[in-house]
């Protein structure tokens, strides 16, 4: 009996086939991997103006070098459409609404005055990024051609400091105007012939530190009644803020928006602080927003020049600087050489005598000028 169940037992065992080992690996995955789409076709990232490209694209380097890489303009037609606005001596004599033409560089009334060199420097730059970066779509709003930049302190403050010493025509009698616009209609209108700028008439040379544009409307000149009084309880429920930012925003009409956070914001003057913005905390507020539909925002990087345009912006105006000094001591040696040969004098000698419309496609983000409240 003991020998049958072995025996039994034995055949059992070589009857059941053996086991394969258990698998140690993980199971494959049965998800597929997606690739983020991009948040706009590269057609979408420029403008629809005449000196605008279908996409980004190399192109010259007359006005905007940093660009000839990947650029939204056609480089001889938007420098065409630039030096529209300047002199035969190469003076810029407007930017937006505000003219140049009839003040000199004393504050004198003339009819062939312009832009200083260092505020054209900054002005250009401003227009070459607004007009031609690959990138500034992640900026649209649904204003009409106006991008919006949350532009950094000292980029605006710098920005100021270049141009604050110009003078631009300034008419009183057409100040109500420009202050309803600002106040009652929500902006100023680009393009529109604002009587308060234009050089004819009844106008003055006002320097920009001292003007409307960086400083809060004086509503002195207006005749009393309902409407000033409208005006002023406007101006003074508006935000305060410094200069700087008042100036950013006036005189680019909402192009720039000084940003309260220094850590979150762009200096216009550098492509990569651009790409960064959009890239570190527009591209991944999105995403945040649209977890079932992330995307990718696209940017281009400037070209590898070796020199940013504020260093180049820098360069521009520190040679400015260079070129007056070495005038001024000139002008020192000469007038030295002559005080010298006064032991010559002889009774009866005489003595010597000594210068947007932007377009760009609308995308679904809204940053209305004054959403945070009118500033003043």
């Amino acid at each position: 009996m003991k020998f049958f169940a072995l025996t039994f037992a034995s055949a059992l065992a070589q009857d059941i086939p053996s086991l394969p080992p258990l698998p140690t690996d993980a199971p494959p995955s049965t998800s597929m991997t997606t690739t983020r789409g991009d948040k706009v076709t590269n057609e979408e990232r420029c403008g629809s103006l005449s000196y605008h490209m279908a996409y980004p694209q190399p192109t010259g380097k007359e006005l905007c070098p940093s660009y000839s890489c990947h650029s939204c303009c056609d480089d001889a037609k938007v420098s065409s459409e630039f030096n529209k606005f300047k002199t035969a001596d190469g003076q810029l004599t407007k930017y937006s609404i505000f003219d140049f033409s009839g003040c000199d560089a004393a504050g004198n009334k003339v009819q062939n005055g312009g832009m200083s060199s260092t505020c054209t420097a900054y002005v250009q730059s401003n227009f070459c990024t607004s007009q031609c970066s690959p990138n500034i779509y992640a900026f649209n709003t649904k204003m009409p051609n106006r991008p919006q930049i949350p532009a950094c302190q000292n980029f605006c403050q710098s920005f100021l400091q270049a141009c604050q010493n110009d003078y631009i025509c300034f008419n009183p009698d057409g100040l109500t105007e420009y202050l309803q616009d600002m106040y009652s209609n929500g902006q100023v209108t680009e393009g529109k012939d604002y009587l308060m700028t234009r050089c004819t008439g009844n106008y003055d040379c006002k320097k920009i530190s001292e003007s409307i544009i960086a400083n809060e409307p004086d509503l002195g000149a207006l005749p009393d009644g309902p409407l000033k009084k409208k005006l002023q309880e406007k101006v003074d429920a508006a935000e305060k803020v410094p200069n700087s930012a008042r100036f950013c925003e006036k005189f680019t009409l909402g192009l720039f928006r000084e940003s309260p956070d220094d850590n979150l914001c762009v200096d216009p003057r550098q492509e990569t602080s651009i790409t960064s913005y959009i890239k570190d905390y527009k591209e991944v507020a999105y995403n945040k927003a649209h977890p079932d539909a992330p995307v990718n925002f696209p940017v281009s990087d400037p070209c590898p020049t070796g020199l940013s345009t504020g260093a180049i912006i820098g360069i521009v105006i520190g040679c400015l600087v260079g070129v007056g000094l070495i005038a001024g001591l000139v002008y020192y040696f000469v007038a030295k050489g002559g005080d010298d040969k006064d032991g010559d004098y002889t009774a009866g000698q005489s003595g010597g005598s000594i210068v947007s419309g932007t377009q760009i496609p609308k995308t679904e983000e809204t940053i209305q000028m004054g959403e945070d409240g009118d500033r003043v």
